[in-house]
């Protein structure tokens, strides 16, 4: 049934959809911390933001989705090598270090929340994420999608539960704060700060469409895509305005705005603490399968051009290798969640979104469009030059 799914219109274009938000909804945003960062501090005009947010991340979301299915590009190290060509090297270090930060600060909750939800000690706590990523990632892409699907599935029903609970009991706060204009956990807020806010939000938000690439290779058609790109960002959306909604039921109380957990603060019956905990838990665990994945298959591409005598006889990376480079990562991700929630999500998330706007949006936004109207264009020079491989979907002929 499941494999019926993958293979049918509606599954090509819902399933990237799928990994794109269980990847998303990881980081700072499972904990509340980056929606009252980027969108809830801001009061009503935080629905500014998330109009901004939601449009600029569907726009770059088809964009890239069709871009990779045009091509032929399923791996983030081909999709930048025919954007930015000799470029991708730094592309790939902004990209990592930001999947080792958006793991840290789900580390950071995760094993906390475990700690003192579930009594688990912290150790324990971090040792069994870690194995049951590297248990995800040793079976391979069928486990990985069936995880994504199910997973979603779970945390959209923990969060709905969280999102009711706190809307029935302060909902009515909620909509004073948007009937009334209330900003008032900022000072002289302005239109610009609140867009400018979003924007930097999407910027680190994008990396979401790296792990999904590795499924556009099912797509038939550019419909597909931008439905798929699209459908991404409104999957994501419904939980950020069910999580800004909630967040204003208990504006600008600082108890709530200022907490490294928010959500701890608005919860209060012991079984939806649990259920948090266990949706945290699933959360880091989505987002270090899609990150990792991506960073692994890249390196299996790698491995299978390379023409160097260690590699010539191996077919990429096994299993167990495979594992080991998450593992690796996921220790990374430990160290540096360290730092705690709230300094990684206000200091760190900025400067990393920032580079790679700079690094993948402005080349989509020129090169990109430019080349998705013209697939023509230099043909050869992206064929022979832009890729290790002749990675697009156009021959000679075609092109002529």
């Amino acid at each position: 049934m499941f494999a019926r799914l993958t293979e049918s219109r509606i599954g090509r274009i819902i399933i990237p959809a799928i990994v794109f938000q269980s990847v998303s909804i990881g980081g700072g945003f499972s904990t509340g911390r980056e929606v009252v960062e980027y969108v809830a501090k801001y009061g009503a005009l935080g629905s500014v933001s998330i109009l901004t947010y939601v449009t600029a991340l569907a726009i770059c979301g088809a964009l890239i989705y069709e871009f990779s299915r045009q091509f032929n590009l399923y791996d983030y190290k081909s999709l930048m090598k025919n954007l930015i060509w000799h470029g991708w090297p730094i592309f790939e270090f902004v990209y990592i270090l930001l999947a080792i930060v958006i793991i840290a600060v789900v580390a950071s909750a995760g094993g906390n929340l475990m700690n003192q939800i579930l009594g688990v000690p912290l150790f324990a706590a971090n040792v069994l994420l870690i194995g049951f990523i590297f248990f995800v990632l040793y079976f391979g892409r069928g486990a990985i999608e069936r995880f994504s699907v199910y997973g979603t599935t779970f945390i959209y029903a923990v969060y709905v539960t969280m999102f009711g609970y706190v809307l029935v009991n302060n909902g009515g706060e909620a909509l004073n704060v948007l009937s009334s204009g209330s900003t008032a956990y900022v000072d002289d807020p302005k239109l610009f700060a609140a867009i400018k806010s979003a924007l930097i939000y999407a910027g680190y938000s994008l990396i979401g469409f790296i792990p999904p690439l590795f499924l556009i290779d099912r797509m038939e058609s550019r419909s597909e895509a931008v439905i798929s790109g699209v459908l991404s960002a409104v999957m994501l959306a419904i939980p950020l305005v069910l999580s800004y909604l909630s967040l204003l039921a208990y504006y600008p109380n600082e108890n709530v705005m200022g907490a490294s957990v928010p959500w701890l603060a608005m919860l209060d019956p012991p079984i939806l603490l649990v259920l948090y905990g266990l949706a945290i838990g699933w959360t880091l665990t989505e987002s270090g399968v899609g990150f990792v994945h991506s960073i692994t298959e890249r390196i299996d591409e790698n491995i299978k051009e390379s023409n160097h005598q260690f590699f010539v006889k191996r077919d990429g990376l096994t299993s167990l290798q495979r594992g080991s480079v998450g593992l690796l990562i996921l220790l990374s991700a430990i160290l540096l969640s360290r730092m705690g929630i709230i300094s990684l999500v206000s200091q760190i998330y900025p400067i990393l979104a920032v580079l790679f706007a700079a690094v993948l949006v402005l080349p989509l936004l020129t090169v990109g469009l430019y080349r998705l109207s013209n697939p023509s264009w230099k043909l050869e020079f992206w064929q022979g030059r832009g890729s290790d491989t002749q990675s697009t979907g156009i021959d000679m002929e075609q092109a002529e």
